[in-house]
C-alpha cells in the first residue's frame, strides 16, 4: 500500500503526520500497515457480532441457539488466530530458522 493509500484510508495518520516527522519512513509504513489491519480486524469482528443476532432471530430450539453460539465462537477463534499469525508476521521482524538436525550452510563455514 503506497503513503497516499494509507493517507486517505486512515485520516488520522494525516494528521499526525507533523508529530511522527522524525519517524523514518519504514517505521511510518508500518504502523500505518497495523493500523489497515486493526481497523479491518474491528469490522469483520463487527459484521460477526451483528451477524450472531441474525442467527439467534431465526433459532427455534434451544439446539439452535447451541449451535449459532458454538459457530459463533468457532468463526470468532480462527479470525483471531489468523489477525494474530498476520500481525507477527507484520510486526516481528523476519528471523532466519535454523534447522535442528543437520548443518546449516551458514555454520558449515565455521565448523
Amino acid at each position: 500500500m503506497s503513503k497516499i493509500e494509507t493517507m486517505a484510508f486512515n485520516p488520522w495518520l494525516t494528521l499526525a503526520r507533523p508529530v511522527l516527522q522524525g519517524l523514518p519512513e519504514q517505521a511510518f509504513e508500518k504502523s500505518a500497515s497495523l493500523t489497515v489491519q486493526w481497523l479491518e480486524f474491528l469490522n469483520l469482528r463487527l459484521q460477526e457480532d451483528m451477524g450472531l443476532w441474525n442467527s439467534l432471530a431465526r433459532c427455534k430450539t434451544p439446539q439452535d441457539v447451541q449451535r449459532a453460539y458454538a459457530d459463533f465462537g468457532k468463526t470468532a477463534w480462527a479470525q483471531y488466530q489468523e489477525y494474530f499469525r498476520a500481525l507477527a508476521g507484520t510486526a516481528l521482524p523476519k528471523q532466519e530458522i535454523v534447522p535442528v538436525q543437520g548443518s546449516h550452510a551458514k555454520y558449515k563455514a565455521a565448523a
